[in-house]
């Protein structure tokens, strides 16, 4: 049997690590939209002519599937964050079992990277 120090410390160390990862998959969208926006605008701006219809749904595409990708990652790491907490409430009584607001910061970036995916789909530089 696996001493409770020891349980206790992994769950910890789990809590720790699913913390980082939701801030990591926020960052990393946040890096890439302005990637691909940046890099639209500025191929759209250095174009002579009308650009042809397929980039526009190739950079929807792509800010779409990035959107999907890191919202999935903020709420997987968000529900495994929550399972790690019970668990944790569980070993300790003295630390509570999650509840609301916890997962409100979750629900803000992904609200923010939802709302980032419309606004590119509406003002694509290659519509414009």
């Amino acid at each position: 049997m696996i001493p409770r120090v020891k349980q206790y410390d992994s769950v910890i160390s789990q809590l720790h690590y699913k913390e980082t990862v939701k801030y990591d998959a926020f960052k990393i969208f946040v890096q890439m939209f302005a990637a691909i926006a940046g890099g639209s605008i500025w191929l759209r701006l250095e174009m002579t002519q009308a650009p042809p219809r397929s980039y526009a749904h190739l950079t929807d595409a792509l800010v779409f599937l990035l959107m999907v990708v890191c919202v999935a990652s903020v709420v997987d790491s968000f529900r495994s964050w929550w399972d790690y907490r019970e668990k944790l409430s569980r070993l300790d009584k003295t630390v509570p079992r999650p509840r609301f607001p916890a997962g409100l910061m979750e629900c803000i970036m992904s609200g923010a990277m939802l709302l980032a995916t419309w606004a590119f789909v509406e003002l694509n530089p290659f519509r414009l």
